[in-house]
């Protein structure tokens, strides 16, 4: 249980996927400005993220670990991200409808993201087991909310503001998302 709650902390915190492995900054940055678009991405990602890294982990250490299929981990993980994107929205279409209708756009973006795969390949090498990649993915998924949503909000913010012309756009979002980096930079040392 201490490896799972380390595992989920160090993925939220300390190595933080944007902000520490670099993966995953191109929807932070493009969803400014977009707050319930943000936050509809990050409760997709909390769903979608654990399922993907137990389903990759499954796959890896039961079927092309003993099968000695490395070779193929790629295609395989974007295969099964693609599947469980896909259940996900059908499965979504059926119990819940009307969330279906701003799902349905959502998911095959979220699909394709980097944070995705990313996670997944980076998972492989951090978690050993399937409980440690469901801490692994939950922890991921945790993180990119917590950078993403404050940085949309701070993007919302500051188009009200008076900034001078050379700053809008990309380069006051680069500025926050300095500005978060660094806060994140404080938890590096304890896990």
């Amino acid at each position: 249980m201490s490896g799972f709650l380390l595992i989920l902390l160090s993925t939220v915190l300390a190595n933080n996927i944007i902000l520490q492995q670099l993966v995953g900054a191109d929807p932070a940055l493009a969803l400014e400005r977009k707050l319930q678009l943000a936050v509809d991405v990050s409760i997709t990602l909390v769903v979608l993220l654990p399922l993907v890294s137990l389903a990759c982990s499954f796959i890896d250490v039961f079927l092309l670990a003993p099968l000695q299929l490395d070779y193929l981990r790629l295609l395989v993980f974007i295969l099964t991200i693609l599947i469980i994107c896909l259940s996900l929205k059908y499965t979504i279409r059926l119990i819940l409808p009307r969330l279906s209708a701003r799902m349905d756009d959502l998911l095959p973006f979220v699909g394709i993201n980097t944070t995705v795969l990313g996670m997944v390949l980076l998972g492989r090498e951090a978690a050993t087991d399937l409980v440690h990649a469901l801490a692994y993915g939950l922890g991921t998924a945790t993180g990119f909310a917590l950078v993403l949503l404050p940085l949309t909000a701070v993007s919302e913010r500051l188009d009200e503001a008076d900034v001078p012309a050379p700053f809008r756009g990309l380069p006051l979002q680069l500025i926050s998302l300095a500005i978060v980096s660094l806060a994140f930079q404080g938890f590096t040392g304890m896990f």
